[in-house]
């Protein structure tokens, strides 16, 4: 089993600390880039940050990370430009079993905005990588981890 875990970093593009996945002690958009260090992976932020400002994004990606039927694609990683799901944008399948969370097939989103269905299209098309990762969490851990996002967009509605 892996090991996930929200820790405060930085990122080279936002200069404040900020909640960052990490597995297995490094953060995700460095384990993403050593998979595909051609397409410069490293420094993209998680989905989950309280800066997510399209509220259907983030009832989007909220919807998928802990899928109640057990398998979602979820939107993990994001461009730090706009803060959106619109530009880079990687994917993980994510499979709930009753004691633990598997993602796999990791992949760059290529779906294409169709009418009416933003942001719901995401993740219809997706180009998978080829050297592909699986990582599976303890459900105990994995739900931690989503709560310190959760605090976090909580802390920042109070401001």
């Amino acid at each position: 089993m892996n090991k996930i875990t929200a820790q405060y970093d930085k990122t080279k593009y936002w200069s404040v600390k900020h909640p960052c996945v990490f597995i297995d002690d490094e953060r995700l958009d460095i384990v993403i880039d050593r998979i595909k260090p051609e397409n410069n992976y490293r420094d993209l932020i998680p989905t989950l940050l309280s800066d997510l400002e399209d509220e259907k994004e983030s009832e989007l990606v909220w919807s998928r990370i802990l899928p109640e039927n057990g398998n979602s694609l979820l939107p993990i990683l994001m461009c730090p430009d706009d803060v959106d799901l619109a530009c880079t944008l990687i994917i993980t399948e994510v499979s709930i079993t009753q004691d633990s969370v598997i993602w796999k097939n990791f992949g760059l989103d290529m779906s294409y905005d169709e009418e009416d269905k933003y942001p719901g299209y995401i993740g219809n098309e997706v180009e998978w990588f080829t050297q592909n990762l699986r990582l599976e969490f303890p459900k105990e851990q994995y739900i931690e981890m989503i709560r310190l996002f959760q605090n976090e967009i909580d802390g920042n509605e109070n401001e």
